[in-house]
């Protein structure tokens, strides 16, 4: 069995397209963090992070 046909296995075509179109997502929520200095209040943050948690693409990802 070729690489592919392994993955396909694992992970059917289309949730990989989810996971990807997610992880994508997620690649442009780091744009949110980019103005990050060295440092931000302990509340900014934890308040950051939190809705990157609760974001609809971690659970995606989690998941697959």
């Amino acid at each position: 069995m070729d690489n592919q046909g392994a993955i396909d296995k694992i992970l059917p075509p289309l949730r990989m397209i989810d996971v990807k179109n997610a992880m994508e997502d997620i690649d442009d929520l780091s744009q949110d963090f980019s103005f990050c200095k060295t440092y931000q209040s302990p509340e900014h943050m934890k308040r950051m992070i939190q809705e990157f948690l609760d974001s609809t693409q971690l659970p995606i990802i989690h998941k697959s």
